[in-house]
């Protein structure tokens, strides 16, 4: 289950389409990513916690927006 394939992501663990162009709201951790060298739990609990919090970032953001 170690391999390069998956989703293309920057150092936040958002998404980024096959131009390089971020998706906005979506982020992808863990065995999901593609690109990464390592695997297993410490990958999953470092990007899910980097994905977690920057989404909630986005929310903030958005809802800030809307105020």
């Amino acid at each position: 289950h170690d391999s390069y394939t998956g989703l293309r992501t920057d150092t936040n663990c958002q998404v980024r389409d096959m131009q390089g162009r971020l998706i906005p709201g979506l982020f992808a951790a863990g065995e999901t990513q593609g690109g990464i060298k390592s695997h297993g739990l410490g990958r999953c609990i470092v990007t899910g916690y980097i994905a977690g919090k920057e989404a909630a970032k986005a929310v903030l953001a958005a809802v800030a927006a809307h105020r």
